[in-house]
Order: structure tokens, then C-alpha cells, then sequence
């Protein structure tokens, strides 16, 4: 895997994480519970649903080989918001690629139609009902 992505991965957890515990008064274990899962879920430019193991970073599409990819994250519908200016939502976990990249952003709970912004990584359990397909690293890396 390329060194450059391996930061970039570490940088949007090291963000996330940052955010929950910033969001929810640094309570640890929602911050750590936010960055811990035991898969890596990816949407291609074709709208393909795939994902892989913890250990393995996705550079091409299974289906089609694009290396144009985007990180599944799940958008929490806070059903109790930490900021008390905020309507409680309804609680629904929504997947989608992450805000502001190649189709992100502006992420709406599937729901109850509320703007989303705290996020969590999703596991492989909550991306196969999404869709997605497990895949094997030698599926889904550049040779």
C-alpha cells in the first residue's frame, strides 16, 4: 500500500476521533468506539459496493478496476445530540461516501431526512446490509 494513502487513512481517523471526542465532552469510548471496526467499506465511481478487511486498503474497484474510489462512512442520526440547540434525530446509522469527496457531502439521514455530520466507521456486518460485498486484498490491489 501506498505511503501517502496509509497517512491519509490515519488522518481522517485521527480527525473523526478527534471530532466525537470533541463533540461528546471527550468521553473516550465514543471517540474510540467511532474509529474501531473490522472493515474498510468503499463506493467506486460506477456506484460499486465493496469492502474489505480491517488490514486491507482498497487501490482499484473488484468489479471494474477504477482506482476511483471513496471511503464509506456511517452518519449517525444522534437520537440524543450532545448540543442542546440540536432536535433529537431518530438514531439510523446512514452509509455513504465521506462529505466533501467525489460524491460526498451534505449527507441527509436516510430516515428521517435531518442533515448528518457526527460519523463512525462502519462494520462489515452494517456494509454487507448496505450492499457492499467483501473482497480479497488480491481483488482489490494494484500489481
Amino acid at each position: 500500500m501506498k505511503p501517502a494513502k496509509i497517512v491519509y487513512r490515519l488522518v481522517a481517523i485521527t480527525t473523526v476521533a478527534f471530532g466525537l471526542a470533541f463533540a461528546t465532552g471527550c468521553k473516550k469510548d465514543v471517540a474510540k468506539a467511532a474509529t474501531e471496526s473490522d472493515s474498510n467499506g468503499y463506493l467506486c465511481i460506477n456506484q460499486h459496493k465493496f469492502y474489505t478487511s480491517r488490514s486491507v486498503f482498497a487501490d482499484k474497484c473488484p468489479q471494474c478496476g477504477t482506482i476511483e474510489l471513496s471511503e464509506v462512512y456511517g452518519y449517525i442520526c444522534e437520537a440524543k445530540p450532545t448540543n442542546p440547540d440540536i432536535p433529537p434525530g431518530c438514531g439510523h446509522v446512514t452509509l455513504a461516501p465521506r462529505a466533501g469527496r467525489k460524491g460526498g457531502g451534505g449527507t441527509i439521514c436516510e430516515q428521517c431526512k435531518r442533515p448528518l455530520s457526527m460519523v463512525k466507521l462502519p462494520s462489515g456486518q452494517e456494509l454487507a446490509a448496505w450492499g457492499a460485498t467483501k473482497v480479497a486484498k488480491d481483488q482489490v490491489t494494484v500489481k
